[in-house]
């Protein structure tokens, strides 16, 4: 299979018996696919649906809410619709000895969702963590989020 270049540079796979702008408008076809998972994922109600699709498959899920001020009244939130779910709260203005039980309780699973800021970044690694819902991605860069990405999925 002969390989293109995309527009980051990047070579990507061509289709046999199709032109680089077939293969290119491919592409962006699932670039736009992406951005109306994006978009449908802002909805609140797809969002606790995902929650508890996770949680009904004994998964556990980041919820990255990237301010301090109202971390707390989103858990609440959650709380309200998923009040069997198992939810914590971490922040970087906690100590460290609060993180860590935070942290502890999460790798023992015992806690299903863990509302957060960016602290995730550079935690630990959750194998048992398959999903990741971030409030207003859009006021982060592409590779904080790629960083926030590798926090997800790293079952072995």
């Amino acid at each position: 299979m002969a390989k293109a270049p995309n527009a980051f540079g990047a070579f990507f796979p061509m289709e046999e018996g199709k032109t680089a702008v077939e293969n290119m408008a491919d592409e962006q076809q699932n670039l736009l696919d992406e951005r109306a998972l994006a978009e449908a994922t802002s909805d609140p109600a797809a969002r606790i649906e995902a929650l508890r699709r996770e949680m009904r498959r004994g998964g556990q899920a980041f919820y990255l809410h990237n301010r301090v001020e109202s971390i707390d009244g989103c858990a609440g939130k959650l709380r309200e619709f998923l009040p069997d779910a198992r939810i914590a709260v971490a922040h970087g203005k906690m100590t460290e000895e609060q993180l860590s039980r935070i942290w502890q309780g999460l790798v023992d699973q015992e806690i299903d969702i863990l509302v957060c800021t960016t602290i995730i970044e550079t935690g630990v690694d959750v194998p048992n963590c398959n999903t990741l819902i971030i409030e207003d991605a859009d006021r982060m860069g592409l590779s904080q989020l790629y960083q926030l990405r590798g926090r997800v999925g790293r079952s072995t």
